[in-house]
């Protein structure tokens, strides 16, 4: 199949259609741009810098975390330094070893504590700066990837994908925004191609040691050949999920106030009541009390469903859930006990 001739104005409209629908500026004077160099980053960069003053009045802070991973990533850093000086964009910069973060992290995998460094700096960079808002370049194929990634692995998560705006880290004022995320990264290309852009390839991308990596290369071109609009379905799918998913949290969180006790041990929550609701605001429920004890990322839909087991089963009995977390159940309630508690 031939693809179509690119469009600049048809690629600029959805790109603005984002940002009206999701209102995603709305509020918003100063944003940090989050740029590795990449084409993504690249393209989102071009991007505002063609409309950002003069359509939105906003003002940019371009920022590049080195996370010290690659012998080439200094020569990155440097070499977005001097575009930006060259542009006459404010730009702000830093280097953190993360394989030296990532021993003295709960996280296990590098990927995750690579996320968390970048997000906690681009944070603090925004206060610092008075930036209201974080922009990353995440696309449609980023959100594929994440989709099954979170679905092999029998994330929590389930099929959610990333948001188009959610606050930069648990309330934070600094709001994440992803205006690129209903395009895919081949438009993205095209994109860059029309406007002879620019940019830095990196090669950890090729690296299949990593799991996102793997998908890439390996199982998502299969997927893709059945299917060539698979990203924009996917997109969609995740959408209305989320939604959906909102709603049934609204619930959780409702009947979370009106079960749940909180005990010098943790939290209580009375086991009829629980078994009373239906099924899928039972699954929820469990995954708001999880959520309220702290990291709910390292449970699966496994736990969840052993946590139901539990609340069903006879007699009393203990659940031990990863990070040291444990579940008595007695007669009457399942009790969440803090990781300190014993």
């Amino acid at each position: 199949m031939t693809p179509a001739a690119f469009c600049d104005t048809r690629f600029c409209s959805a790109v603005f259609d984002c940002l009206q629908q999701e209102r995603l500026l709305a509020g918003v004077t100063h944003a940090v741009l989050a740029v590795s160099g990449g084409l993504d980053s690249m393209v989102l960069l071009d991007f505002f810098r063609r409309f950002g003053a003069k359509k939105y009045g906003l003002q940019l802070t371009i920022a590049h975390l080195d996370h010290g991973l690659r012998p080439e990533s200094a020569a990155d850093a440097c070499w977005l330094h001097d575009f930006c000086q060259t542009a006459r964009l404010a730009f702000y910069s830093e280097r953190v070893e993360v394989r030296q973060q990532q021993a003295l992290s709960a996280q296990s995998s590098l990927e995750a504590v690579a996320r968390e460094l970048r997000y906690d700096w681009l944070g603090s960079l925004a206060s610092q700066c008075g930036a209201h808002a974080v922009l990353t370049a995440h696309t449609a194929s980023d959100q594929l990837e994440t989709v099954l990634m979170r679905w092999i692995r029998g994330s929590i998560s389930g099929l959610q994908g990333m948001a188009p705006r959610r606050p930069l880290s648990e309330g934070s004022p600094v709001q994440l925004l992803r205006p690129l995320l209903g395009l895919t990264r081949p438009q993205l290309a095209a994109y860059a191609s029309a406007h002879r852009l620019s940019w830095r390839e990196d090669a950890s991308n090729q690296d299949p040691a990593f799991f996102r990596n793997r998908l890439r290369q390996d199982l998502i071109p299969l997927l893709l050949a059945e299917n060539p609009r698979l990203a924009e379905q996917v997109s969609l799918q995740s959408e209305i999920w989320r939604a959906e998913q909102d709603w049934l949290r609204a619930q959780a969180q409702a009947h979370f106030a009106q079960l749940v006790q909180h005990s010098p041990e943790g939290l209580r929550l009375p086991v009829k009541p629980l078994l009373a609701l239906p099924l899928a605001l039972q699954r929820c429920l469990l995954r708001e009390v999880l959520t309220q004890q702290g990291e709910w990322k390292r449970y699966s839909t496994r736990h969840l469903e052993d946590l139901r087991a539990l609340a069903a089963g006879p007699g009393q009995k203990e659940l031990h859930l990863p990070g040291g977390r444990c579940v008595r159940k007695s007669s009457q309630h399942l009790l969440f006990l803090d990781t300190d508690a014993g």
